[in-house]
């Protein structure tokens, strides 16, 4: 075995890059599947409490 030789220690450990790459792939995964947002709109307060009338919700 050599004495004078040091071995090179990693910037990152083994942990922290795994935290990086699943923080890489997600943040990739949601701006690659961006759902459309449904809309909603009613002209009157009667309009929107007719949406949660139960003959609409049954």
């Amino acid at each position: 075995m050599q004495e004078g030789k040091q071995t090179k220690q990693p910037k990152l450990t083994e942990d922290w890059t795994v935290v990086l790459l699943s923080f890489l792939i997600i943040g990739i995964s949601v701006f690659l599947f961006v759902l459309p947002m449904p809309i909603f709109s009613w002209k009157s307060g009667d309009e929107l409490i007719d949406e949660f009338s139960l003959e609409r919700i049954y």
